[in-house]
């Protein structure tokens, strides 16, 4: 009695058997058979048919909830990251647009300006053209007649106003010329002053005679007193034979005097007129000698343009 009620539940809990053939073959080795081609892939790739059959646990494991939590937050964080990037594109390009709407509006404004421009400049030409018209009907001259009248006033009228400047310019420079000059002779009389001496101060002249101090002298002493009035200097005539004496603190009037009585004595007539005549001749010798002495000094340093007074004051120096 208990054998029959064991095997009904023994044939319950049994599983069918496989079918013929496919289902033995299973049921001996645990695996579906592989076809050549299959086996042959699965050595190449150093997995034997057996191993890529057989299932593999980590396959078959549910993965860990942590790890699908963090993928899940990371999905998120890079979905958000997405939206966040497309905003920005978006504002971007409504900027964009927005800054090319504006530089349109602007290039209209500045297109209108100039078009309102050149029909400015029209009219102003055709105002002009008319204005110019009614001058000539009522002046009864042509326009190139009125602009070389025109013309001709102005230059008249800037020929003026040149004159005057350049007389201004002119006076003011002799001005300053002469004020420039007295200052560089006072400071260099006063340099020169300690070491100055008599010998500095005077010229002497030698005599072919002693007869020709008469003549110098003159009758009552005329001849003497007339060089003395010309030249500014002081002739000095003492007992030393054959010798006469020119004195000036100013070097020019010495030469100037030293010259009139050396062309006197070599002539050989003295008098008055005879005197002028000299005085006048060595004046214009000892200018052409400052200006030489003065362009030379120039030369030498190099400097150029000045004023001709400028230049015959330096060469008095």
């Amino acid at each position: 009695m208990a054998l029959d009620s064991i095997i009904p539940a023994w044939l319950r809990n049994r599983s069918p058997e496989p079918e013929a053939g496919q289902g033995a073959g299973e049921s001996r080795n645990g695996a579906v058979p592989q076809s050549p081609e299959t086996e042959r892939r699965a050595g190449q790739d150093g997995v034997s048919p057996r191993d890529a059959d057989s299932p593999s646990p980590d396959l078959d494991s549910p993965p860990p909830r942590e790890g699908l939590l963090s993928a899940e937050a990371e999905l998120r964080a890079r979905r958000e990251e997405i939206v966040r990037m497309e905003e920005r594109a978006l504002r971007d390009l409504e900027s964009a647009r927005t800054r090319l709407r504006e530089a349109d509006r602007r290039t209209e404004i500045a297109e209108e300006r100039e078009r309102n421009l050149d029909r400015a400049e029209e009219e102003i030409e055709a105002a002009r053209e008319a204005r110019l018209a009614e001058l000539e009907q009522v002046s009864g001259l042509s326009r190139t007649e009125a602009r070389k009248l025109l013309l001709k006033e102005v230059e008249e009228e800037a020929a003026h106003q040149a004159g005057l400047t350049v007389r201004r310019i002119e006076e003011e420079a002799r001005l300053d010329a002469e004020r420039r000059a007295r200052g560089i002779l006072a400071v260099a009389m006063q340099r020169l002053a300690s070491g100055q001496s008599i010998e500095s101060n005077t010229q002497v002249i030698h005599l072919p005679n002693e007869e020709m101090k008469g003549r110098i002298i003159g009758k009552d002493g005329r001849n003497i007193r007339a060089l003395e009035n010309l030249t500014g200097v002081d002739i000095i005539i003492d007992e030393t034979p054959e010798t006469v004496v020119v004195s000036s603190f100013d070097g020019v009037r010495r030469e100037v005097g030293r010259l009139t009585l050396e062309k006197l004595i070599e002539d050989g007539r003295i008098h008055p007129a005879s005197c002028e005549a000299a005085y006048e001749e060595a004046s214009a010798r000892v200018d052409d000698l400052m200006v030489e002495a003065a362009e030379s000094a120039l030369l030498d340093a190099r400097v150029t343009g000045l004023h001709p007074e400028l230049v015959r004051l330096l060469g008095r120096l």
